[in-house]
């Protein structure tokens, strides 16, 4: 694992779990949006990544609110690397 390149594509995304049998058309829909990045099968399920940018992401990809920032954002990607890295192979916190 590198260090984290502070390129905020954590904090600029937003990813979906969905069930494949019974999420079907929550899937497709996701996928025909406009803010549709690419999606993922990981773990028995599709992981979908969609462009939602935190509130509390600067300008310069730092955390407006980093020291008091939601366990979720404490956790990730760390919890879930071999999902991160499939979707998003450009971060360099994976390699």
């Amino acid at each position: 694992m590198s260090k984290c390149k502070q390129c905020g594509m954590c904090c600029r995304t937003m990813v979906v779990p969905l069930n494949p049998r019974t999420d079907k058309d929550a899937f497709e829909l996701l996928t025909m949006k406009s803010n549709y990045i690419r999606h993922t099968q990981y773990a028995g399920q599709y992981w979908v990544m969609l462009n939602s940018q935190c509130v509390h992401l600067e300008h310069d990809y730092q955390c407006g609110k980093y020291e008091g920032r939601p366990k979720v954002c404490r956790e990730w990607p760390k919890k879930n690397l071999k999902l991160w890295k499939k979707l998003c192979p450009e971060c360099g916190y994976c390699e």
